[in-house]
């Protein structure tokens, strides 16, 4: 009974907001229906969903033409979309052709929030991607992204009231959301969102945006177009996106929105995808100066990694910015960043699991230190392929700090990280018995580096058929004889990760209607969305 009125009043409240004045029997069952499934969607087994073929009904009423039948049958869907089991099957009931109808002329924004909600659910599994774009949905989406569609806003400005003229955040939010996972992991819907102008709207929403939920969505959405593809990042360049991500970087507060800040690192490092777009990058002003802050000051593990992999996107196989990072504090910056993590995994030794084959359980914190000193040596180690960056590295001691952390630990992850950037501090043959010749000595000879190296060869990288290449290659100028060192051919140093370790793709959740979860009796839920 309390149901039963709850929904009455639901009703009452939703009519006495809409155009539409009549509620036949019928018309009720229906939203009520509709209704019942957004309760209850995770109390029973998506199969039985399936075998009902309760989505085909919801997909019928879809097409209705009034509100309050596909409003509240939009909502059951996208519930239903939140079970796996249930994305594909959305999909076979041919839903996509009423979700472009709803984007090209539908008025209601909630509605309009909800198709494009759905269509970031069904688009986090893979095989919809391709029924989505051609569909023409995506196309319709991208429209969505300012918040509002074309055929709405000339209607609203006829009439000249200005807060229909207002931009819908809900419909900017999940159109981003639409387009972030309709992007995930398809090249050609990259290219795609290029050829249908996504770039520009989204570089708008960026700048526009005082929500930090847009800014963010934005953010990963340019991150996702731009991924591993140098054309799409070259057109966001062309846009100024770079710049309008640098602004957003700039006026985001590290502390309160470090998960923000996470994704306008990310969106920039996805953007250095040709040395072309690295020097602009590198050239932009107070990028460099920007990620070295937050490298060295950021509280959270993961923001530190992502501030060191922006510092390796920009470096990786660019002579002039690693010259500049270096210069400018990147190099004791990213030293630092290992040493307290590192640290941080010494203290929690005394904690560590064993599992019941005695094997170590890691855990989520440490891994997460691991992970961030993984990343700081692999951009450390970058930076030192040039020569003028070693200087910086002995001046604060960094060989003699980085073989005593090796020395301490038994972690291979720790161990190959850092092999990599001693590696890159032993000097070519030639160097070396110039050196020798010179009664000079190198901090690898001078701090005993080479059992630390030898040791690496076995713990660090014992689960391979053979060491690298560069690390035997280290090993064996190291124990070589002035005679065999002259001998030597020239030993070029090059890039020890491929250009992907430092690119990130985003895909974006969809929740289930936050009143469902936090209203047992309706009523937050019912009202806040009608």
């Amino acid at each position: 009974l309390k149901a039963k009125v709850l929904l009455s009043q639901w009703t009452n409240r939703f009519l006495s907001m809409s155009t539409f004045q009549d509620l036949d029997p019928v018309t009720y069952a229906y939203a009520r229906f509709s209704l019942n499934i957004c309760l209850c969607y995770s109390d029973v087994p998506p199969q039985y969903f399936i075998q009902s073929k309760v989505h085909n009904q919801l997909a019928a009423y879809v097409t209705f033409s009034l509100d309050i039948v596909v409003g509240p049958a939009l909502m059951a869907l996208v519930h239903l979309s939140l079970l796996p089991e249930l994305k594909p099957e959305i999909i076979d009931t041919g839903v996509l052709t009423s979700l472009l109808k709803i984007l090209v002329t539908s008025q209601s924004r909630v509605i309009i929030g909800q198709a494009c909600k759905l269509l970031g659910s069904l688009s986090l599994h893979f095989h919809n991607k391709a029924a989505i774009v051609n569909s023409g949905c995506l196309h319709g989406v991208i429209d969505m992204i300012l918040g509002h569609n074309k055929s709405w806003t000339v209607k609203v400005m006829s009439v000249a009231t200005s807060d229909s003229r207002e931009v819908d955040s809900q419909i900017q939010y999940y159109a981003l959301t639409a387009l972030t996972n309709v992007i995930h992991g398809s090249d050609a819907n990259r290219v795609l969102a290029i050829e249908l102008k996504a770039v520009s709207p989204t570089i708008i929403s960026l700048r526009n945006a005082i929500n930090s939920d847009i800014i963010y969505c934005s953010a990963v959405a340019l991150a996702n177009i731009s991924y591993n593809n140098s054309f799409t990042g070259g057109c966001i360049l062309t846009e100024a996106g770079d710049t309008a991500i640098l602004e957003a970087l700039h006026s985001t507060d590290i502390i309160k929105e470090p998960r923000l800040v996470y994704a306008l690192l990310g969106a920039i490092a996805n953007l250095c995808t040709s040395e072309a777009n690295q020097s602009h990058l590198g050239s932009t002003h107070g990028l460099i100066e920007a990620t070295v802050t937050i490298c060295d000051s950021a509280r959270e593990s993961y923001l530190a990694l992502n501030a060191a992999k922006l510092l390796l996107a920009l470096m990786w196989k660019n002579p002039s910015n690693k010259a500049k990072i270096s210069k400018r504090g990147g190099c004791a910056s990213l030293l630092k960043r290992i040493i307290r993590h590192c640290n941080s995994l010494s203290q929690q030794n005394d904690n560590t699991t064993i599992g019941q084959k005695n094997e170590i359980i890691i855990s989520d914190e440490d891994n997460q230190h691991i992970d961030c000193v993984e990343m700081s040596c692999m951009a450390l180690s970058s930076m030192l392929l040039v020569k003028t960056a070693h200087p910086r590295l002995t001046e604060i001691g960094g060989v003699e700090e980085l073989l005593r952390i090796c020395k301490k630990s038994s972690n291979p992850r720790i161990l190959s990280s850092i092999s990599m950037v001693i590696t890159t501090m032993v000097p070519s043959p030639e160097e070396l018995y110039r050196y020798h010749q010179e009664e000079n000595i190198v901090d690898v000879e001078k701090y005993n580096a080479l059992p630390v190296l030898k040791k690496i060869r076995i713990v660090g990288f014992g689960h391979l058929p053979s060491p690298p290449d560069w690390l035997e290659t280290a090993v064996s100028i190291l124990t070589m004889s002035n005679e065999a060192l002259v001998l030597q051919p020239v030993w070029e140093k090059i890039e020890f990760v491929e250009s992907q370790r430092y690119m990130e793709e985003f895909s974006l959740p969809v929740y289930p209607d936050a009143g469902v979860m936090q209203s047992q009796d309706l009523r937050g839920y019912l009202f806040s969305l009608y």
